[in-house]
Order: C-alpha cells, then sequence, then structure tokens
C-alpha cells in the first residue's frame, strides 16, 4: 500500500510541477506579447505625433 501511495505521490507531484512550468510558460509570453504591444504603440503615437506636426506646420505656412 506504501509503495502505490508514494507513486501517486509522485505522479501528482509531477503534474503539478507541469502546470506550474505550463503557467509560467503562458505568463511569460503574456508578458512578451503586453511589452510588444506597448512598443508598437509608442512607435504609432511618434508617428501620430510627427504627423501632427507636419500637419500644423504647413498650416502654418
Amino acid at each position: 500500500a506504501k509503495l502505490n501511495s508514494y507513486r501517486g505521490d509522485r505522479l501528482r507531484r509531477k503534474v503539478l510541477t507541469d502546470l506550474a512550468e505550463e503557467d509560467l510558460k503562458i505568463k511569460k509570453r503574456m508578458l512578451e506579447l503586453m511589452e510588444d504591444s506597448a512598443r508598437c504603440n509608442s512607435n504609432n503615437m511618434l508617428q501620430i505625433n510627427t504627423n501632427t506636426a507636419n500637419i500644423i506646420s504647413t498650416i502654418q505656412e
């Protein structure tokens, strides 16, 4: 009975470890996507600011 219990505990721990690793992988991927999105949004804002400055400059001339 003890051997079976030990085997079950070992399998359970392995499953929990696998789930924790999978969860960590997903969270890292989400963070990468969020950082990429933030960079992209920042670049878009810079482009909008540049375009706005160009439009204002053109209007003033």
